[in-house]
């Protein structure tokens, strides 16, 4: 999406140009397909990767449906793909040049090299990464030691699983586990790679972005409704920009589109909401309760490490922004304030989360209190049986030496008054004590009283409480003696009334500059 030239370390002039009915040859007869083919290693194979399945491939084109067109390609059908290429381009002179791949394939490259020239072998390697590794990449160039080749990136989108399903009026599948989602299950990995220009062997003037998805129905729905119709109907997407701004804005387009982290944490509350209740009403066994919120925290933790991955990345990429090479004539892209305002929300989505993890955390500790505060009544209601029926086992135990003559009735008769006054100890000691607490503790000497004026009222700046230092006025330089010594007599007039006998203590000229007379 870069209209700006780039200069190249290879000569464009000796090199092979292609055109439509170049590629009525087979692709395996080339030097280059061979020399790729020789050099690929089998993946590992995910458990959704299918070995010869046609791979589906998407071309922005502004005057088709849904901007684009799509085909399904197989190893022998780069003769289409690059017809389909060129006819877009023909269309649509002015477009940069977007694509999109929906899944992997051994040969797929060849099938992109019929039309895009990727001279620095990072595409197999991306896509490859992309399908069978969990690894990510930070948006960088190709290779740190050149300044005129491609940029690329492997991310991981986050959203909540079911509005993958939701945006495209379906549901989730049936065999959808219920519960707590797994972290696979919100990851929406997507790279892409972007060329400013001298990519495309048809026009090498055509900035060139390729995108790559893995072949699943959510990535498949989102590339065929949603993906082309959110670039080409954004005002910006025609802007003339530079390499550096047009992988910024591709970055941060992709991230608007997939990622939202404000569902998540939205789903995070409602999860939470749910195990107060469960934990309100003892709906599950203790066990179980703080089982499913350490999972909670668990994940939480991970939706995390996605969270600063994101903002590191757009935190590298505004170091761009000093770094390449502007005119001073060039306006200032608005792609930087709007990645300073993602770097903004994501900060505050960051402490949205330990909040939630706090919370979550709290509710196990308490969990664990109200366990052992119902294995406390346990051990109080044995106490208390203890306590009734310990008398009578005595009195019992006693009863039963051999040694001892007295008569069976005796002991029921003992027996019965102790039973009386066990079950009546046991049943009125514990109401007792409670009651005296109530009394001499009661809960209205327990409410906390705020005073008044340790608080501000309303259009004022200071409570009444506050100890504002007296301000002494200091005599103006200019002033006289004699004026500076009425304006102390005047403030001492107002001031507070001296007692008699300090009055009497004054010698007779300060008593008649004070205006006191003697009295006989």
């Amino acid at each position: 999406m870069n209209p700006y030239p780039r200069r190249s370390d290879v000569d464009l002039h000796k090199q092979t140009r292609y055109t439509p009915s170049t590629y009525q040859t087979n692709m395996g007869d080339s030097p280059r397909a061979n020399r790729h083919h020789r050099k690929r290693r089998s993946p590992r194979h995910k458990s959704w990767y299918q070995e010869g399945v046609p791979v589906k491939i998407h071309i922005g084109n502004r005057r088709s449906p849904n901007y684009h067109s799509s085909i399904q390609v197989t190893s022998a059908d780069g003769d289409r793909f690059a017809a389909l290429v060129h006819e877009t381009l023909s269309m649509n002179p002015h477009d940069p040049l977007l694509i999109t791949f929906n899944g992997y394939q051994p040969w797929l490259e060849q099938v992109i090299s019929t039309c895009i020239d990727d001279r620095y072998d990072e595409l197999t390697d991306l896509n490859r990464a992309l399908q069978f590794d969990d690894t990510v990449k930070f948006p960088e160039r190709s290779n740190k030691r050149s300044m005129q080749i491609p940029w690329s990136f492997l991310v991981d989108q986050m959203n909540v699983p079911d509005v993958y399903w939701w945006t495209f009026g379906k549901d989730p599948p049936p065999d959808h586990p219920q519960g707590i989602d797994e972290i696979d299950d919100y990851r929406f990995r997507i790279a892409a790679w972007s060329c400013g220009r001298r990519a495309c062997r048809f026009d090498e003037r055509v900035p060139v972005v390729l995108i790559f998805t893995q072949s699943k129905i959510p990535a498949e729905n989102v590339m065929h409704d949603l993906f082309f119709p959110y670039f080409y109907e954004d005002e910006e997407y025609d802007r003339p920009r530079r390499d550096e701004e047009t992988v910024c804005w591709t970055f941060l387009r992709l991230y608007w589109l997939l990622t939202d982290w404000q569902n998540i944490i939205r789903e995070i509350e409602r999860e939470l909401e749910e195990a107060e209740l469960n934990s309100r009403g003892r709906k599950f066994p203790v066990k179980l309760r703080t089982r499913i919120m350490h999972k909670q925290i668990d994940r939480i933790y991970e939706l995390s490490e996605y969270m600063r991955f994101h903002s590191r990345s757009f935190k590298k990429l505004l170091k761009l922004k000093d770094t390449m090479h502007k005119s001073p004539d060039d306006d200032n892209d608005p792609v930087w304030d709007e990645m300073d305002d993602a770097v903004e929300d994501l900060d505050q989505y960051a402490y949205y989360m330990d909040t939630l993890k706090e919370r979550f955390l709290n509710l196990i500790e308490l969990e664990f209190n109200i366990e052992n505060a119902n294995q406390s009544d346990y051990s109080r209601y044995l106490s208390i049986l203890a306590a009734l029926y310990l008398p009578i086992t005595y009195l019992t135990s006693i009863f039963g030496i051999s040694t001892l003559t007295a008569p069976a009735i005796l002991c029921l008769y003992i027996s019965i008054p102790l039973l009386v006054v066990s079950l009546f100890f046991t049943v009125f000691f514990p109401w007792a004590i409670s009651r005296f607490q109530k009394i001499w503790y009661p809960a209205s000497k327990n409410n906390v009283k705020l005073p008044k004026n340790s608080f501000t009222l309303l259009g004022e700046e200071l409570p009444s409480s506050a100890d504002v230092p007296r301000v002494i006025p200091i005599r103006a330089p200019s002033l006289p003696r004699q004026h500076a010594a009425r304006q102390s007599h005047h403030r001492r007039n107002n001031s507070k009334p001296r007692s008699k006998s300090r009055i009497r203590s004054l010698s007779a000229r300060g008593r008649r500059r004070l205006g006191v007379e003697d009295k006989v």
